[in-house]
């Protein structure tokens, strides 16, 4: 400290000064011996601290000396007598130019030729001699010689095709982390071949039961589950059924999560050294055939209970359900983060598991960053990742080629699986949010999809290396309390409250802006920003409301899109959010039955209602199946020529008799006769005959 007051620039050059100075530029080549040879290699700590070779600097100067190309004196470089000094007592043996061809006439090549690099005792102190370089007036800057790896080439001869590690900067984060046996990934699919040769040696073991005796030594109410469990068949046998048509499935996606790397055979796995769970979820073949996820909730919690870190869910539907929604706050609560491919549908409607709370929702890109043509979209995908032309493992050791995102969730699970392993602390949503806020923006390369992609294509080595702050709006809920009716329903002119409650989960942030958008004309905000703030790490904010108003002619059914923006200067992100205006549809959903109920009279779906889109759940019985009706309608006669009706008129599908009244909204109502059960008002002053 006190040298640094003594070169301070601020302090006026008196009489004595100059004793001083150099009082401590002695003490200051003192110094230049005190590193120890063993710290010179590496500046600060951590996996990618900065690495660099002893005894040798790197300068450039603000003109180029004279003399020879290749070899210059110390004294012929323009530094301060001061300076020169201080470098021979730190011994320089040798200054050499970098490029002694650069040609110091050629204007590109001029600015190279002043570039010269010093080789010194390797027991000096590097950084006070960059300190004092930099402070000479001839030195444009100083710097250490930096030591460059190669990226980690596991030996697996599948690499090749494996193009997808270099496009996530696999090989770079394998230099910084390679995972751990002792983080654990849930693969709940339709079984994994635990026998593969590029599987067997990162298959689970249970370390509480004994093989084959018959009995459930752990007590988990699953018996002999040495490697997993088999949900189809009910037993403890999680390999693949050969007769299911996707019986491939469950072992490629193990592959992209943890195949056995540097073995010499076959490929490398993201998860590099993690273990992967397997967990059989469907049918086999002969009971099964429509190939179907059965199990999948049931699996999630088997991984939950065993210690699962990472459940990768690549699979999925565009039904929600509160029961599902449960099981994954449980597998959040234990400590697992659930990652889930955003589905193959090409569309923006939300698919679930993907699109509950406390999952990591997953996008395919192709090789070149552009979303994959299949790909599902939209402001509730979290991230996206390489999902064309994957290479993995299949059944009876083989490997093929595949497409979907249900293979770019495993290989953003393997990414978590190394998260995981380089900070065994963290909380599920914390690795989640590590991997968003460290993905490289593609937006780019995706106009048409700017934002709906996720935070961007997810890179590992980043996700290893960078240090980031990451927050999330954990709840949120619009109330008309306040500003309208308070009735529930959110109507044209009423004044919305905004409640939200926001965790920052990764790295401490200070000047916290938050804010709610929307570039819907029919939203007025009125009070939309909350700043500035500070938060630690794992911090809850409990934000002041935001308000805004619904202009008086928003139309029935009309879904307005919201953001919630963070920023600090430094950091940025954004949540989506949104709401229908009186809408025209309530979704009817029971432990055995899930239908759609439309505000004019339609049962299942509104593709006749003037929709550009399918809406609605169809009718689902047993719920989870396919709907068992393409619609249903209400029709209501007084004679043979007066008949209303809200099935098909016409071939555009646009002619239907009942409309909404004015004070029709759908209510649900708990005091009825079912258990579940709404009310709303119709009119059939449409039809020909009311």
């Amino acid at each position: 400290m006190k040298i640094t007051c003594l070169f301070s620039r601020t302090r006026p050059i008196g009489a004595g000064t100059w004793s001083l100075l150099a009082i401590s530029a002695v003490f200051l080549i003192t110094t230049i011996w005190a590193m120890p040879a063993a710290q010179a290699g590496q500046q600060g700590t951590g996996p990618n601290a900065p690495e660099f070779l002893p005894g040798r600097v790197i300068v450039k100067l603000k003109q180029s000396p004279a003399g020879p190309y290749k070899m210059q004196q110390v004294q012929s470089l323009g530094l301060s007598a001061k300076l020169q000094a201080v470098l021979q007592s730190a011994n320089v043996q040798q200054v050499q130019r970098i490029f002694p061809e650069a040609v110091a006439g050629d204007a590109l090549e001029a600015n190279l030729a002043r570039l010269f690099e010093l080789r010194f005792d390797e027991n000096a102190n590097l950084a006070n001699l960059i300190a004092l370089l930099q402070s000479d007036a001839a030195v444009e800057y100083a710097e250490p010689v930096y030591i460059r790896h190669l990226s980690y080439t596991p030996n697996d001869p599948g690499i090749p095709s494996q193009y997808y590690l270099d496009t996530v900067k696999a090989k770079d984060a394998w230099n910084i982390g390679r995972g751990d046996p002792g983080v654990l990934i849930a693969v709940v699919d339709t079984g994994v071949d635990w026998q593969h040769p590029d599987l067997a040696a990162h298959i689970w073991r249970n370390p509480g039961e004994i093989p084959n005796n018959g009995i459930d030594d752990d007590r988990n109410g699953f018996v002999d589950d040495i490697r997993g469990w088999d949900f189809g068949n009910d037993d403890n046998n999680p390999k693949n059924d050969t007769d299911n048509g996707l019986s491939s499935h469950g072992t490629f996606v193990a592959g992209l999560v943890s195949a056995v790397t540097d073995n010499g055979i076959g490929i490398a796995g993201l998860g590099f050294n993690c273990t992967i769970l397997p967990i059989k979820a469907s049918f086999d073949g002969s009971e099964d055939p429509g190939q179907g996820i059965i199990f999948g909730f049931r699996g999630v919690k088997y991984a939950a209970d065993n210690s699962a870190d990472i459940i990768n869910l690549s699979w999925g539907s565009g039904s929600a359900s509160q029961a599902e929604q449960e099981v994954i706050n449980y597998a959040t609560a234990k400590g697992a983060l659930v990652v889930a491919a955003a589905g193959n549908e090409n569309s923006d409607a939300m698919l679930f598991p993907a699109g509950y709370p406390h999952v990591l929702s997953v996008a395919a890109t192709q090789a070149n960053d552009q979303r994959a043509n299949f790909s599902n979209y939209g402001f509730w995908v979290d991230i996206a990742a390489p999902g064309v032309s994957i290479y993995s493992t299949v059944p009876d050791s083989g490997y093929q080629y595949s497409s979907g995102t249900s293979f770019s969730s495993p290989i953003t699970a393997g990414i978590a699986g190394l998260v995981k392993a380089q900070h065994p602390d963290w909380l599920p949503d914390a690795i989640g949010e590590q991997l968003r806020s460290t993905a490289d923006n593609i937006n780019d390369a995706n106009p048409g999809y700017a934002n709906k992609l996720g935070k961007g294509r997810v890179n590992a080595f980043r996700a290893l290396s960078e240090t980031k702050s990451g927050m999330r709006i954990i709840s949120h809920r619009f109330s008309d309390v306040e500003g309208g009716d308070g009735d529930g329903i959110l109507e044209p002119g009423e004044i919305i409250t905004v409640y939200w409650t926001l965790v920052n989960y990764l790295e401490p942030v200070s000047g916290l802006q938050v804010q709610l958008t929307s570039n819907d004309l029919f939203m007025q905000i009125q009070n939309g920003s909350v700043f500035p703030r500070s938060l630690s790490r794992n911090d809850t904010l409990a934000g002041e409301p935001f308000t805004f108003k619904i202009s008086d002619n928003t139309s029935r059914g009309h879904l307005a899109e919201f953001m919630f923006m963070f920023n600090t200067g430094a950091f940025s992100d954004y949540q989506p959010t949104a709401i229908v205006v009186q809408p025209l549809y309530a979704d009817f959903v029971t432990q055995k039955l899930a239908t759609t109920i439309s505000a004019f009279g339609a049962v299942g779906f509104l593709d006749y209602a003037k929709t550009e889109a399918l809406v609605g759940l169809g009718f689902q019985f047993p719920r989870g199946n396919a709907s068992a009706l393409f619609h249903g309608s209400f029709m209501v006669a007084t004679a043979a020529d007066a008949v209303s009706d809200v099935a098909y008129g016409n071939q555009a599908h646009t002619l239907y008799d009942f409309e909404v009244t004015e004070d029709g909204d759908i209510v649900f109502n708990q005091d009825g006769l079912a258990p579940l059960q709404a009310e709303m008002k119709f009119t059939d002053a449409p039809a020909e005959n009311p």
